[in-house]
């Protein structure tokens, strides 16, 4: 309720805090596989449930994860919320956008990533060169890696226009991992291809002005914010 009346967005998940070396608890990013049953694996199941998938053909939805500021927790939401889509039968897309500081390639241990997002972009290879598969899912991941060059250089609004219209048509599902907005604008041109843009929080972590400055932010790009997350929370 707090959350909702200082923010005037839903608050459409709690993420529980993983207790530190108890039985069953791997990384948390493998807990929708390999717990799935567990109070963590279904806060993000309730997640899923409260999007309305709505497909038109091949054309699938798009959702950008994104937060105030790093440490938040946004990688390891994208990770999960994707490899537990594709438990239902769907084809999911994972794309590392977070050129500052990509992390998806180590968190879900890709071998051999010599091609990414910014080959796709720059059409130094094709993007089925580029995609990947995830060791423990279904989930195809379009990673990256750190680049020699600014950024802004590769994140052409054009260019990925083309890119995720393109990945549409072969997926049900596109999950985009993006820099934080608060110190960079990268993530805005990925934002504003989206259909929904689902923000991270760290439950008493994040302060609430930072949060409340970027939601003005994106709402004056009329951003669709499907709403919050809270991450590491303490359920009791």
């Amino acid at each position: 309720g707090e959350v909702e009346q200082n923010l005037g967005l839903p608050l459409m998940a709690f993420i529980p805090e993983l207790a530190k070396g108890g039985k069953g608890n791997s990384a948390p990013e493998k807990q929708v596989v390999e717990n799935p049953f567990s109070e963590y694996s279904e806060s993000y199941r309730g997640l899923l449930h409260s999007f309305n998938f709505v497909h038109t053909g091949l054309a699938a939805t798009v959702i950008v994860v994104t937060s105030a500021v790093p440490e938040e927790g946004k990688t390891t939401v994208a990770v999960s919320l994707a490899r537990l889509a594709s438990q239902s039968g769907k084809r999911v897309a994972l794309i590392d956008a977070d050129l500052r500081n990509p992390s998806i390639a180590s968190v879900m241990e890709l071998k051999d990533v010599g091609h990414g997002l910014v080959s796709a972009l720059l059409g130094e290879q094709s993007l089925a060169d580029c995609l990947k598969n995830d060791p423990i899912s279904d989930v195809m991941v379009l990673p990256s890696t750190r680049i020699r060059f600014k950024p802004s250089k590769v994140l052409d609004a054009e260019n990925i226009r083309d890119l995720v219209h393109g990945m549409r048509a072969d997926f049900d599902l596109i999950i985009i991992d993006t820099a934080p907005l608060m110190p960079v604008n990268d993530a805005k041109n990925f934002a504003q291809l989206s259909d929904f843009v689902l923000f991270v929080v760290r439950w008493e972590k994040t302060p609430r002005g930072i949060v409340k400055s970027v939601i003005r932010d994106m709402r004056k790009l009329e951003l669709n914010i499907a709403g919050l997350v809270m991450t590491r929370t303490d359920t009791r």
